[in-house]
C-alpha cells in the first residue's frame, strides 16, 4: 500500500494560482526566530508590506505581522503565481532587515 504524501509536498498537490483569487498565506522566520519582535525590524517589514511596488500583480488585502511569522490575504492580479509573489516578498523583506 502506498504511503500518502506528507508535509510541504502534500500541501502543494493540486495548488493553482488564479487571477482574482484570494489566498491565505503564512510565512515563518527561519528557525522561528522572533525577528519582528525587534521594533526596527518590524517597521522595516511593515514598510515593505505596505509598498505598492511589493505587489505589482497582486494586492495584500489584509495582513498581520507576528514576532516570528506573517499571515496575509493576497489577491492575485494577472498571470503571476502565489509562489512568485511570495518569493518577491521574502526577497524584499530580507533586503530591508536591519539585523542582517
Amino acid at each position: 500500500m502506498p504511503v500518502p504524501d506528507r508535509g510541504y509536498k502534500a500541501l502543494r498537490r493540486g495548488r493553482v494560482s488564479l487571477d482574482g483569487q484570494v489566498y491565505l498565506v503564512t510565512t515563518v522566520c527561519h528557525e522561528r526566530r522572533p525577528l519582528f519582535a525587534d521594533a526596527a525590524t518590524a517597521r522595516a517589514a511593515m514598510t515593505v508590506l505596505s509598498a505598492p511596488a511589493t505587489w505589482p500583480q497582486a494586492s495584500a488585502q489584509a495582513w498581520v505581522l507576528m514576532p516570528d511569522h506573517w499571515h496575509g490575504l493576497i489577491e492575485l492580479r494577472g498571470v503571476e503565481t502565489v509562489s512568485r509573489t511570495l518569493q518577491r516578498l521574502m526577497t524584499l523583506l530580507a533586503a530591508r532587515n536591519p539585523r542582517s
